[in-house]
């Protein structure tokens, strides 16, 4: 027996504590949020939604990111790449210009230093 029923058979004090009793019952449940399991359950599945493409959002930032990263170490290397060709190129020119002053024949000696120097000494014939 609640503890409202006891008290009012006691001491005969008709619906003073029942009222009582029921306006902070039903005061609690106002405070309690009301809803049902099916909200819930659609809150629970925006917020996973919503981390999801977050998730993803960040995915593709760092992939582009990292393409970016490869992209511009591609662009370094084929410009080192040309600069040592250039380079190279130079010290042909600058070496044909001193063999010219000594006499030598100079194409044959322009065949041999380029092939020499790139690796493809099957690829290049030197004319005598």
């Amino acid at each position: 027996m609640p503890l409202s029923r006891m008290l009012n058979s006691t001491f005969a004090m008709p619906n003073i504590i029942d009222s009582h009793d029921m306006g902070l019952r039903t005061v609690l449940q106002s405070r309690r949020p009301k809803r049902n399991g099916k909200e819930n359950w659609m809150k629970r599945k925006e917020k996973e939604l919503d981390e999801r493409k977050r998730k993803e959002r960040e995915l593709a930032e760092r992939k582009r990111k990292e393409e970016m990263e490869i992209a511009e170490r591609k662009r370094r290397a084929d410009f080192e790449q040309k600069m040592r060709d250039i380079e190279m190129e130079f010290e042909i020119q600058k070496k044909l210009i001193e063999l010219e002053g000594e006499g030598h024949f100079t194409r044959a000696c322009l065949d041999i230093e380029v092939s020499t120097n790139r690796g493809n000494i099957g690829k290049k014939r030197s004319e005598i």
